[in-house]
């Protein structure tokens, strides 16, 4: 196994990631701090549906929310992607609007849209464009902290919604839940930072069976969908290295048959299957099925169990470990995680258009 030197990471991390990732727990410590000074004049009463509008690492965090809320909210949530509005969003719909860098041109797009519906907006940025124009429409604005790329502000776009839904009085209080997932953090940071004895550090570990080949994320997509599609995510911005994603029991009634195709062989994939214990039964019954047909086609499967008892905690456990892995995969290459090269050629060639 390879193991990795501090003086190494520093000599590849040019933007000094790995303590970012080691302080994500300050991240939810600090946004119940912000929000302690914070009132959000919204009522519950007037609010039908939900939407969460945001791009890549900004957008993540409305997809966690709506996710660990599936059995618990008793209105429509939904997560947009891209530059338009659902034809329902109007006077009784809530609709968060988050871009980190303040200047994301589809949320950009979202929030003069909405605006014009009537919709009960916040926003959630660390500045720019967004949060001047919020400000200046008297719109509620949540502003984070910046100087991180957005998908290493996990803890900040997930908590903002999280609490605003509970201030608001749409949800009950998750002041336990968030507690006990700050502390699983703060133990799984210890962890995950430990390169003296790298045999003791599952992120490592995992990212070394990881070397030169595909990493494949299976998981329910109920509670956990977005804990998969965020592993997926990691691996494509942070280690440079294709990924892909998909879900009980979905993929049971398609892609499976694909692993029949010898040719993928050339680059040797690896199966990540994120379990839990709570998820349906016939979930876990399937899953066991799945490794041994996945074996019998002599396809490495790696199980992750969730930590922790509430679901927010067993939820960021899993997410933690694929933000871990990521880095590490990336470190072993000798590839430094913050550079999103192409992401930036692409946003140029628009600028233009």
């Amino acid at each position: 196994m390879k193991s990795i030197q501090k003086s190494e990471i520093n000599n590849i991390d040019s933007e000094n990631r790995f303590d970012d990732l080691a302080n994500l727990y300050k991240q939810i410590e600090r946004t119940v701090e912000i929000f302690k000074g914070i009132e959000i004049p919204i009522e519950k009463s007037g609010i039908n549906n939900i939407v969460f509008s945001g791009m890549g690492g900004s957008s993540i965090g409305g997809a966690l929310t709506k996710d660990y809320l599936y059995t618990e909210i008793d209105l429509p949530f939904i997560t947009i992607r891209n530059y338009d509005i659902p034809k329902f969003v109007g006077k009784n719909t809530l609709i968060f609007v988050s871009s980190y860098s303040g200047n994301t041109e589809e949320t950009i797009d979202i929030y003069n849209k909405a605006r014009q519906t009537g919709a009960n907006i916040i926003s959630i940025t660390s500045g720019g464009k967004l949060k001047d124009i919020s400000l200046k429409d008297n719109i509620p604005t949540i502003t984070i902290p910046s100087g991180m790329p957005p998908r290493y502000a996990i803890g900040y776009s997930f908590a903002v919604p999280l609490i605003a839904l509970s201030k608001i009085g749409i949800i009950g209080d998750k002041s336990s839940e968030i507690e006990e997932t700050i502390n699983i953090l703060k133990s799984q940071s210890k962890e995950f930072s430990e390169m003296d004895y790298p045999e003791k550090n599952p992120a490592l570990i995992l990212a070394n069976k990881l070397i030169n080949k595909l990493p494949v994320i299976y998981c329910s997509e109920q509670f956990f969908g977005s804990v998969g599609y965020r592993w997926k995510c990691q691996f494509c911005e942070n280690s440079k290295r294709m990924a892909y994603n998909n879900y009980f029991t979905e993929l049971n009634h398609n892609e499976i048959i694909g692993w029949e195709w010898k040719k993928f062989q050339t680059v040797e994939p690896v199966i990540i299957i994120l379990t839990d214990k709570e998820i349906n039964k016939r979930i876990l019954k399937t899953i066991d099925i799945t490794i041994s047909i996945l074996k019998e086609e002599n396809i490495q499967t790696e199980l992750i169990y969730s930590k922790g008892e509430s679901l927010l905690a067993r939820i960021f456990s899993l997410l933690y470990l694929g933000d871990f892995t990521s880095y590490y995969l990336a470190i072993i290459n000798k590839i430094d995680p913050t550079p999103i090269n192409k992401i930036m050629v692409l946003k140029e060639r628009l600028s233009k258009i």
